[in-house]
């Protein structure tokens, strides 16, 4: 066990070093699940890899600017920037994590709520876009404006359209 150990821990420190230079952030990997788990609100460019293969990943973000609750915080993310961070990250083959922090008296607040709300209506109609989905193949070059998620199982592509004009 302990050499199955240190095998995963220099593994891990050879992957750190390489991610390091590819994105210039210390990233890490959770050693309990060895998942790659980079610093807060950082996004990818594309699903990460070391030595040509794609790793697990996922992301932990924010719904404002703060880990916990602030009152007076101003810079909460809307709906629409929510839901694009939870498809952006499927897209890419990864996990969102999403921290919402408690008042003082343990409840959420009225933002915190409101934004939660408009996620799970959205996931109603859209969770098949979303739960088992991954990145598309390569073969599916998205549109402008768009991001592309795909279901292995079903052999379905999902179009995500994040900004669209009405005038044609």
């Amino acid at each position: 066990m302990i050499g199955i150990l240190k095998t995963f821990l220099s593994w891990h420190d050879r992957f750190s070093r390489a991610l390091l230079l590819m994105t210039g952030s210390i990233l890490r990997m959770s050693r309990a699940v060895g998942i790659l788990l980079p610093p807060s609100n950082i996004r990818f460019q594309k699903w990460p890899e070391y030595n040509g293969k794609r790793v697990p990943w996922e992301t932990c973000q924010t719904f404002s600017g703060s880990w916990g609750y602030y009152r007076d915080e101003t810079s909460w993310k809307s709906p629409q920037q929510l839901l694009e961070l939870l498809i952006e990250s499927v897209s890419k083959g990864g996990n969102l994590l999403l921290n919402v922090g408690p008042t003082a008296r343990g409840a959420f607040d009225y933002r915190a709520q409101d934004r939660l709300k408009a996620m799970g209506d959205w996931m109603k109609v859209n969770s098949r876009s979303i739960y088992g989905c991954t990145e598309a193949p390569s073969e599916f070059i998205p549109p402008d404006n768009t991001l592309l998620t795909y279901n292995p199982v079903s052999k379905r592509l999902y179009i995500h359209m994040l900004v669209y004009s009405m005038d044609e």
